[in-house]
């Protein structure tokens, strides 16, 4: 035998709250899972960014390391200037050095060089400078080298005499 419940429209109240926080926490959950799979898609774009711009930086480090390089190797000791453009690449774009033309002995250079750019240089330091465009596989950078014939904490006195405070003898 079937009995009716003691109050008929609650059961059916109840079904329908039911019902309706189902579908709030459904929607709650859809919301959630979007916000999720947006930050991983921000994310994936981050590492990518930093990826290129880790390559870019390698690239430009190799670069100045061949700058130095083809500097130390084979222009440093030379006798006579640069009368064309050097350029010197490794494979894949992943780094290149190009040495613009320059018609000054390095090691025999007697003019005077510009102060540099933090103040440290003595005006006796004597140099020129060398234009160098490095590349870093997607665009090129002018740097500026530096070559000096004579060292710069060479420029002052090595040795300063000084008289002591006390003579320990009578000789002039």
């Amino acid at each position: 035998m079937r009995t009716s419940p003691a109050h008929p429209l609650e059961s059916t109240h109840q079904r329908g709250s039911v019902l309706v926080t189902c579908l709030v926490l459904a929607a709650l959950g859809t919301l959630g899972v979007a916000a999720w799979f947006s930050l991983v898609d921000a994310r994936g774009n981050q590492v990518e960014t930093n990826l290129i711009a880790a390559e870019r930086r390698a690239a430009l480090r190799n670069s100045r390391a061949l700058a130095h390089r083809a500097f130390y190797s084979s222009r440093l000791h030379a006798a006579e200037g640069l009368a064309q453009d050097f350029t010197c690449a490794l494979p894949d774009g992943k780094g290149s050095a190009t040495i613009r033309a320059y018609s000054g002995i390095p090691l025999q250079f007697e003019g005077g060089s510009q102060p540099s750019r933090n103040g440290a240089t003595p005006p006796s330091s004597l140099g020129f400078d060398v234009a160098v465009d490095l590349g870093d596989g997607v665009a090129t950078h002018r740097w500026t080298y530096r070559l000096r014939s004579q060292h710069p904490a060479l420029g002052g006195d090595l040795l300063s005499l000084h008289a002591p405070a006390v003579p320990t003898d009578s000789a002039p």
